[in-house]
């Protein structure tokens, strides 16, 4: 057994009815994982359920939350999952588990999909006098221009910048920065469709 700290509410209302509460967090039984919650979304139900236009099982505290992500803790007997395996999942506030506005949260195997630790490219932006040469470089996919630089979209950010560093060419204003949740989103779909 363990506790968590959770938003939930006791009686329907607008945001101020939320607030922080302990909550009781079972360890997790067959096919079912404990996971610490490292984000949660706010979905329109999440809204309509706090709001009362929605019932929700069970007495109060209420705990809304239907999308979240975070990490396997603890998988019971039979689970697919391990300890450290990134998940993203699906709560319903009015099920057995409750909502995932919470620090910890046990759910059933099947409601998770693993968060894949890279989706898709990474951007690296700088400015150069010399974009053609520096799009030659080893693991480019495409270059773009991007105000007053260039955007290369590379697999390996660090293999690229190593690889860029060697080369000799000038550059300046180097910046590396992640998939955008467009970019992440298609990637995972392009993939779960193989």
């Amino acid at each position: 057994m363990h506790t968590a700290r959770a938003v939930a509410f006791t009686e329907p209302g607008d945001a101020d009815a939320l607030h922080v509460v302990q909550v009781t967090v079972p360890d997790p039984g067959r096919e079912e994982v404990l996971v610490r919650v490292t984000a949660a979304a706010v979905h329109p139900s999440d809204i309509a359920v706090r709001a009362g236009a929605m019932p929700i099982a069970g007495p109060p505290p209420h705990v809304p939350g239907m999308a979240f992500a975070g990490t396997v803790e603890q998988a019971g007997p039979g689970s697919r999952w391990r300890p450290g395996d990134r998940v993203m999942g699906m709560a319903l506030p009015s099920s057995e588990y409750g909502g995932a506005y919470r620090e910890r949260l046990v759910t059933a195997d099947d409601t998770l999909a693993a968060v894949l630790a890279r989706v898709g490219s990474r951007w690296v932006r700088l400015s150069t006098p010399d974009p053609d040469r520096i799009a030659t470089l080893p693991g480019v996919a495409a270059s773009v221009p991007d105000g007053d630089g260039v955007a290369f979209s590379v697999h390996d950010s660090d293999a690229f910048v190593r690889a860029l560093v060697a080369s000799g060419l000038p550059f300046s204003q180097l910046q590396v920065r992640g998939a955008t949740l467009e970019e992440a989103f298609l990637a995972l779909t392009e993939r779960s469709a193989a």
